[in-house]
């Protein structure tokens, strides 16, 4: 795995690690006031290595890190092994277990008829964020059926199931979690209990389900924090 830099003039450095069956381009980078790196495919796996190698490569510390539903989790195990270099930790979406039946059947699902299966999750996923759902068919849609083969659906899968989030406290970054109430990918109700000694807040965003970020109220949140 390697990662793409966009330098964009700014004084600050976010990095952003997506979701299952996603990938970065989901996330509206235009609204952030920060450059930029992510992942230039899938993230199916902790990326803790390949992601301390880029910073110590092109110099990067003490930045702001931005994991998403499966991102969470891996953005959890960077910021636990290298407290040092991340000012703050936003965790979007985040869920401290998923149930093993659930992934499971989604599994079998993958295996038996992937794009349906990515359809149906896609769907899930937007759950009361159809006008959203109807932007991410047009742009990214199409692009994600063909960037997911079946093994890496399932590593990711199989990462989640392995790497619940337990309870932690961080003793340098600040916690920012941003939840939508009406998510039913990963209930607001089953955010892992993760703090920090400095500064730690969460906000749940109303009529939002799986995919907060797409709304302009996440933005001022992550402004105001």
């Amino acid at each position: 795995m390697d990662f793409i830099y966009l330098k964009r003039g700014f004084s600050r450095t976010m990095i952003l690690l997506p979701g299952w069956a996603f990938d970065a381009g989901i996330f509206p980078v235009e609204r952030l006031k920060y450059d930029i790196v992510m992942p230039d495919g899938p993230l199916s796996c902790d990326c803790s290595v390949e992601l301390s190698r880029f910073m110590q490569k092109t110099g990067l510390y003490r930045t702001d890190l931005m994991g998403w539903s499966l991102g969470s989790i891996s953005a959890i195990h960077f910021a636990k092994r290298h407290q040092e270099l991340v000012e703050r930790l936003i965790l979007i979406s985040a869920r401290d277990h998923y149930p093993e039946e659930a992934i499971s059947d989604l599994a079998g699902r993958i295996l038996r008829n992937r794009q349906q299966a990515m359809k149906r999750f896609y769907l899930t996923a937007f759950y009361s964020q159809m006008e959203d759902y109807r932007k991410f068919k047009k742009k990214h849609f199409e692009r994600l059926m063909d960037t997911w083969p079946v093994p890496a659906l399932i590593e990711g899968l199989r990462f989640i199931l392995q790497c619940p989030i337990l309870p932690y406290n961080f003793e340098k970054a600040e916690i920012l979690n941003i939840h939508g109430r009406n998510d039913i990918v990963a209930p607001f109700d089953s955010m892992p209990k993760v703090t920090s000694s400095i500064k730690t807040k969460t906000f749940i965003m109303e009529g939002v389900g799986h995919l907060p970020f797409l709304k302009s109220d996440f933005y001022e949140i992550i402004r105001d924090f």
